[in-house]
């Protein structure tokens, strides 16, 4: 399954995400107003992960580390 990393819900990172993640299941990782969105768009909780600033997790064998960083 393949994931999602949002990092912004503008829509040119988020418009198909949730219609994405609903047909295949993928998890929708991201900020808390990515995740709202996701959830309120019909995405399963339990295919959300809300990310922060300095987390770090992995996805199979890809580490991700969260930065913050800024968008105009």
């Amino acid at each position: 399954m393949q994931p999602f990393l949002v990092s912004h819900t503008h829509f040119d990172h988020f418009m198909e995400v949730p219609e994405i993640a609903r047909c295949t299941g993928a998890v929708v990782h991201g900020s808390a107003n990515t995740c709202e969105l996701a959830q309120k768009l019909g995405v399963h909780e339990e295919q959300i992960h809300r990310i922060n600033a300095s987390d770090k997790f992995s996805i199979g064998d890809i580490q991700v580390k969260i930065i913050p960083a800024a968008h105009p």
